[in-house]
């Protein structure tokens, strides 16, 4: 992982890396990499906070056994900006050549 940090060149401020993540419940800070316990729950690994035990998210884990479906869902998903922007500029130029050649 890179080492980037956010700096506040002399104004006494403490440094602190780009990818900190804070707990809401009890305003711990570390990197993502950091102090952060990981435990096993149904469909993932959960992220959880070692002070206070709060549960800061569930990443979904994939398996051979996991329903494809789902995997291509995500896949459509992320798809659906390029395709929104393919269409609107398809029917732009469709109206440029009505407006030009009055087909």
């Amino acid at each position: 992982m890179s080492d980037i940090r956010v700096d506040a060149p002399g104004d006494g401020t403490r440094t602190r890396r780009k990818a900190t993540l804070f707990c809401g419940a009890c305003d711990h800070e570390s990197p993502v990499d950091g102090d952060w316990l990981r435990a096993d729950r149904a469909g993932g690994t959960a992220l959880v906070c070692p002070d206070c035990e709060h549960t800061l998210t569930v990443r979904r884990s994939y398996g051979p056994g996991d329903d494809a479906g789902d995997r291509d869902a995500i896949a459509t998903l992320a798809a659906a900006p390029a395709r929104i922007i393919s269409d609107y500029a398809a029917a732009v130029e469709r109206a440029a050549s009505v407006w030009t050649t009055g087909d």
